[in-house]
């Protein structure tokens, strides 16, 4: 996925996001490098960095699972 790409916000746990990705892939990102909009009745977050993150946990204590670009 490439800078700007659209994810779902499910929840989020301090400074982190639960995120939904691609067709079913979830994970957490940081907050600091997300930015949240508006769009219809769904809540998306698009990626503000080159590289983000993906991680199993709300933490840098949790492996990474993906990284979106």
């Amino acid at each position: 996925m490439k800078k700007g790409y659209p994810v779902t916000l499910l929840s989020q746990s301090g400074n982190w996001y639960k995120v939904q990705y691609g067709k079913s892939a979830v994970g957490y990102c940081a907050a600091d490098y997300i930015t949240p909009f508006k769009n219809s009745q769904t809540m998306y977050v698009a990626v503000n960095s080159g590289m983000l993150n993906v991680r199993r946990g709300a933490g840098t204590n949790y492996g990474v699972k993906d990284t979106l670009e």
